[in-house]
């Protein structure tokens, strides 16, 4: 029998094709959840910095009022 003999014989994987970009897809979603996450923090973290700063009556780093917009 020929290569192409036997190929056209043997089994064929059954069901849907993978799709060669899920894999990258998924990554990058955990990703920007991780990254949103810890963007999360960070803010939460520099809010806390501010009112204590505020409340210890210490001065701006920048030079600008610790008060958010309205």
């Amino acid at each position: 029998m020929s290569k192409g003999a036997l190929k056209a014989l043997s089994p064929k994987k059954r069901g849907p094709k993978p799709d060669p970009l899920a894999n990258e897809n998924a990554a990058l979603r955990r990703r920007i959840e991780r990254l949103e996450a810890e963007l999360k923090r960070a803010e939460t973290i520099i809010e806390v910095q501010k009112k204590l700063s505020d409340l210890l009556g210490l001065p701006d780093p920048n030079g600008q009022k610790n008060e958010e917009p309205q």
